[in-house]
């Protein structure tokens, strides 16, 4: 896939809790999509961000992919003058909102006045959880590319393994290795980053826990988008039924899905597909 370039600036911002992180923002207008990766992912402008980017240009709204503290497997963020260990690997999902509360903020210094916020995979419940915690009066809506069960993804990695590596990830938290990583998890997650995503007393093991109430999702107002690919290779059921268990727990004033034909997780080769359906939508929004 060819894309032509588009110029932007890394934009650093500082969490609202003191953290500095990175971003990359692209184009101007009072408008901008803040844009979330993914479990082990990061602001890199992969083909799918250069879509949306190029894609929101034309409608004048800009566009800001941002690392979180979770990004890449493992990584380093900075506090004052010390660092932390983080990373997918060792992040508190909780912390999320923070991030994006950072990042927004920033934009409102550089003269933003309304937001779009998009989450890949992971980064939808990131957005998700956000919204569901500060109910942002500035958010125009929320698109969720690839809304992964990340708790019925688990279990059907471990299979037979999976009680038993929850059983040992909350021993771990009890003798206080919560930050060790856990020998189960392919991931490579400390034992607290594993028992988020596999044991529903955790929010981020039910936000998009398709067998669950979806209750969070429930309490959204907001428009909202989810785009599914038909190859999705992470569902647990075909993609239109996700898309219909997702219309029927809606509350959203406006919710609408988009099944992109051929398309995997990472809508490798569609692209421009993809970018086309966010674009139509956000148009409206505007």
């Amino acid at each position: 896939m060819v894309i032509t370039r588009i110029s932007g600036r890394i934009i650093r911002f500082t969490t609202t809790d003191g953290f500095v992180l990175d971003g990359f923002l692209i184009g101007r207008g009072k408008a901008c999509i803040v844009f979330l990766h993914g479990m082990t992912g990061n602001m890199g402008m992969t083909p799918m961000k250069l879509a949306i980017a190029k894609a929101s240009a034309k409608l004048g709204v800009s566009f800001f992919s941002i690392n979180t503290r979770g990004h890449d497997i493992v990584s380093r963020v900075k506090k004052g003058k010390k660092y932390i260990i983080a990373g997918t690997s060792f992040e508190r999902f909780e912390d999320s909102v923070k991030d994006i509360g950072g990042a927004i903020s920033t934009l409102k210094k550089l003269g933003y006045k309304k937001f779009i916020l998009i989450g890949h995979s992971t980064g939808s419940q990131k957005i998700l959880y956000y919204q569901w915690k500060k109910k942002n009066r500035d958010v125009l809506g929320m698109v969720f590319i690839g809304p992964g069960d990340d708790y019925h993804i688990t279990k059907k990695e471990l299979g037979r393994k999976f009680n038993s590596a929850v059983l040992t990830a909350k021993k771990m938290m009890k003798d206080r290795q919560a930050d060790k990583p856990l020998q189960y998890s392919w991931q490579g997650f400390s034992a607290r980053r594993f028992l988020s995503v596999a044991d529903t007393k955790n929010v981020e093991a039910r936000l998009f826990n398709y067998g669950g109430p979806l209750r969070e999702f429930s309490a959204i107002k907001l428009p909202i988008l989810a785009v599914l690919g038909s190859k999705e290779e992470w569902l647990w059921t075909p993609a239109k039924n996700y898309a219909k268990l997702l219309a029927k727990k809606a509350s959203s004033m406006q919710f609408d899905s988009s099944i992109i034909d051929g398309a995997n997780h990472g809508m490798y080769g569609k692209e421009a597909e993809l970018a086309k359906v966010v674009a139509k939508w956000t148009g409206k929004l505007l």
